[in-house]
């Protein structure tokens, strides 16, 4: 049986802007020149700089991210219709609302480069209801060091920490990496 690019492991990189894309089946073995006259062979995924893998999860890609300094590793959801990073809030755990079994995301005391975004008159986070096509998430904005292969940037404000998860999932869930293009 040939595998098709569905069964096989894909690949995801970085672009300059700090967001990430998915290639197309066909430049993932061939890139542009620097020269922009042609094509150089890739022989391996980790010939490119950058690249991190998708893991087939069945219904849906995975990818391995780090959140903070130092990183906390959470394996998320590959996304083509959002823009986030959303991976759970110890705080979502705490509370009930977010699995036992899955990693979840500690920013005050463990991370240096972790965040809080409050408002001003309440001194509450931000919080943003998102909803998809499988229930509701419900997150606080943060900002922190995100790393997906050998690349890290900064998310100022696409970062959300998940405080509450109605979500239809059947399987080990910690996140969402949305791969979709920034809101102006």
């Amino acid at each position: 049986m040939t595998p098709t690019i569905a069964s096989a492991t894909v690949i995801a990189t970085i672009v300059a802007s700090g967001w990430l894309a998915g290639p197309s089946a066909a430049s993932l073995l061939r890139r542009p020149d620097r020269h922009g006259r042609g094509f150089l062979e890739v022989s391996s995924w980790e010939e490119k700089e950058g690249c991190a893998r998708l893991t087939n999860a069945g219904s849906h890609f995975t990818v391995d991210v780090e959140v903070g300094t130092p990183g906390q590793k959470f394996s998320v959801v590959a996304d083509t219709g959002s823009n986030s990073l959303i991976v759970p809030s110890c705080l979502c755990v705490q509370a009930g609302k977010c699995s036992q079994a899955t990693r979840c995301f500690v920013g005050h005391d463990r991370s240096s480069t972790f965040h809080l975004f409050l408002a001003k008159s309440t001194r509450k986070p931000f919080e943003e209801l998102l909803t998809f096509g499988s229930g509701q998430i419900a997150g606080v904005i943060a900002r922190d060091t995100v790393r997906v292969g050998n690349l890290s940037t900064t998310m100022n404000d696409g970062l959300l920490l998940m405080v509450d998860k109605a979500l239809n999932f059947n399987t080990a869930f910690e996140g969402i990496l949305g791969l979709g293009a920034p809101q102006p």
